[in-house]
């Protein structure tokens, strides 16, 4: 590998944290040392006597060349919006000649989806996939008897989890990627439309009481939106409600349904 390598003979002060691996070139020439870095086309490694030398990044097998690319990873800009949908209430009527109104019991519920905006800084060639991470994050509210054993009436808590996998070369010069989620239904409250009835037996004034029954527990909190390589490697990420990036390694590792008790639920 003399055309392919040259040696310093000066030892390379720099700390490396990439493991050993097998090297070869488009000639089949072997060489088995670790990553430092990429300087232009220069590919910077260590030999298993401590001895630095350079490969040319165009003449490395196509593995070596994606390997580069992996511990070089492209900065990234990242903006999520989160879009509320109140639903219009559903219900059926009924006359009540008891209290002489119309009861009609109707449900509300709201829906959230979440749009993200991924941009790339430069056009460096970057081959290997990424994974884009959604985490939706709500308020849980507790049963009597969670309640009685906590002492909390609701908890934060990892509600669910979108992932997609996409490549960043995808991405056409000038322009992000954008992906829409699903739209994930959150509180979903019960209340009843009373309905006066006029003399002349025409419906007249309106209105709701104050009272509602919750028909699910969970209410919308935050989203959290992370970005990692193959390595497992954050890139990028952001949220509406910035407490979620302090703790995002526990949202991360954490299963749905699960409360996190990192974050207070009055935050």
């Amino acid at each position: 590998m003399k055309k392919l390598l040259i040696v310093l003979v000066l030892g390379w002060s720099m700390v490396s944290h990439a493991e050993f691996r097998t090297w070869q070139d488009r000639a089949g020439n072997t060489l088995e040392a670790e990553y430092i870095k990429l300087i232009g086309d220069k590919v910077w490694v260590r030999d298993r006597t401590g001895v630095a030398q350079k490969l040319t990044y165009s003449e490395l097998s196509e593995n070596g060349r994606l390997y580069v690319q992996l511990m070089n990873p492209p900065a990234l800009s990242l903006k999520l919006k989160t879009n509320k949908f109140a639903h219009k209430p559903e219900g059926d009527g009924e006359w009540d000649k008891f209290t002489e109104q119309v009861q009609q019991t109707r449900t509300d519920k709201s829906s959230y989806t979440c749009s993200v905006d991924i941009k790339r800084d430069g056009r460096k060639h970057y081959e290997p996939s990424l994974h884009l991470h959604v985490y939706w994050i709500s308020i849980k509210f507790s049963t009597p008897e969670e309640k009685r054993h906590s002492g909390l009436s609701y908890a934060i808590a990892l509600r669910k989890q979108e992932s997609k996998l996409f490549k960043l070369d995808a991405v056409e010069r000038g322009k992000s990627w954008v992906w829409d989620t699903g739209s994930e239904d959150f509180i979903r409250k019960e209340w009843k439309l009373l309905t006066r009835r006029n003399e002349d037996g025409s419906l007249g004034e309106q209105y709701r009481i104050i009272r509602r029954t919750v028909l699910e527990s969970d209410e919308y909190y935050g989203v959290l939106v992370v970005v990692v390589d193959e390595r497992g490697e954050i890139l990028a990420m952001d949220s509406d409600k910035p407490k979620l990036e302090k703790i995002h390694r526990e949202i991360m590792s954490a299963t749905e349904g699960q409360v996190l008790n990192v974050l207070d639920s009055h935050d």
